[in-house]
């Protein structure tokens, strides 16, 4: 990561002092609506702090698709881009740095503040717990990253953001129903099991149907995939389609 890169992400408080805040909004109303059960047995409100972060993901995913929209969008509008590359840093490395502060960086401030809401209901208790977490912050980071390369390849922050929202809400699902129809059942349930939501309703649901190993299984090959694929689209648009600039 390019210290100029990391100079940018420290001085952007202004922006990311939203993930902290948003993140606590959220979760304070999964603590509430725990609080407000009537179980009282903790190992149940323990299940139910998962199940809660399952229930609020799409939440989550909107948090982090503005947040770094905005982060980029202000890079853009600031021709920052343009002048790394008039420097002669190469758009790889460009895409690189932004990943690492984008992909990392924000999903550790977010998985710090779950990490909070699930000590407050005794959600943490052994390795299999830390395990999901890390996976959460996986699934997290594989978002940001997405936003973050769909935005490069547009060179619009809006654009960006929205397709990659569509993209994780209705083009996963759409694609998903539609292989029901046309592939055997073991190809359509790897499909499933490629698709976010279906990612974090396995990690934060216990299902006896599908071992953690097996999801995180699916969590990486799905995030290294995608992103390969948009790294060489990012390539193609740079090389061929538009001037590197933006």
């Amino acid at each position: 990561m390019s210290r100029q890169e990391l100079y940018r992400f420290r001085y952007s408080f202004s922006i990311f002092k939203y993930l902290p805040l948003l993140s606590g909004v959220l979760l304070l109303l999964c603590y509430m609506d725990i609080l407000f059960s009537e179980c009282e047995d903790k190992s149940v409100r323990a299940m139910q702090a998962w199940v809660e972060l399952g229930t609020c993901f799409v939440y989550i995913l909107l948090m982090i698709i503005v947040v770094v929209s905005v982060y980029i969008g202000q890079e853009i509008k600031n021709k920052t881009l343009n002048y790394e590359i008039m420097r002669g840093m190469s758009t790889f490395r460009i895409s690189i740095d932004k990943t690492i502060s984008c992909g990392l960086f924000v999903p550790i401030i977010v998985v710090a503040c779950l990490l909070v809401y699930l000590f407050i209901f005794h959600a943490i208790n052994d390795k299999y717990d830390l395990f999901r977490l890390l996976l959460v912050m996986l699934v997290l980071s594989h978002i940001a990253s997405v936003v973050l390369m769909f935005i490069l390849i547009c060179k619009n922050a809006i654009i960006g953001a929205i397709i990659a929202f569509v993209k994780f809400t209705l083009i996963e699902t759409m694609f998903n129903e539609v292989a029901k129809n046309i592939v055997s059942e073991n190809i359509q349930q790897i499909i499933n099991k490629m698709c976010i939501f279906i990612q974090m309703e396995n990690i934060t649901i216990d299902n006896v149907s599908t071992s953690l190993a097996e999801v995180a299984l699916y969590v990486i090959i799905s995030f290294a995939v995608e992103y390969l694929l948009l790294q060489c689209l990012y390539y193609v648009s740079v090389k061929y389609l538009f001037e590197p600039g933006v």
